[in-house]
């Protein structure tokens, strides 16, 4: 089978994909999550991590392989993705987009965020986005969100 490297996006964390890992490892394939840096914890420091630093955790992860890869990537993560992709064509079979597009290589004028980092608030979520989370879900989000390094989108 594949050997799937799930790369997490804004506020997420490698355990983010908990919930579809043994279902992937039970049909057969190697799920590597990838840890961004500065998203280890709500406490890591993030006043260097830019986009170079979460582009070589991903290209490690690819390297370190043996054979081909499927990247799968939410949100933010799409951007490494299309890096990751372009850095090693031959190493990548297919990239996966979860709730993510291909971005433009350059930030929009007004999208680079001030600060270290970037906390979590339901106002980044249009009302649609959010219509079908319950109060546990919520709850949960809340919980396991940690703050992403704004210098990795600003870089971006």
């Amino acid at each position: 089978m594949s050997t799937l490297i799930l790369v997490h996006g804004f506020w997420l964390h490698a355990s983010s994909w908990d919930a579809v890992t043994p279902a992937l490892r039970a049909a057969g394939h190697d799920v590597r999550a990838v840890i961004l840096p500065g998203t280890e914890s709500r406490g890591a420091d993030q006043s260097s991590i830019g986009l170079s630093d979460h582009v070589a955790a991903v290209l490690e992860a690819v390297d370190s392989s043996d054979g081909r890869v499927v990247l799968v990537g939410s949100s933010f993560a799409g951007k490494l993705l299309q890096i990751v992709t372009d850095e090693r064509p031959d190493d990548v079979e297919l990239a996966v987009y979860v709730d993510a597009l291909p971005k433009p290589m350059s930030a929009e004028p007004g999208d680079e965020p001030a600060g270290a980092d970037l906390n979590f608030d339901w106002d980044e979520f249009t009302p649609d986005e959010q219509r079908d989370l319950t109060a546990d879900v919520r709850r949960s989000i809340e919980g396991d969100a940690v703050p992403f390094p704004a210098k990795a989108v600003r870089d971006g």
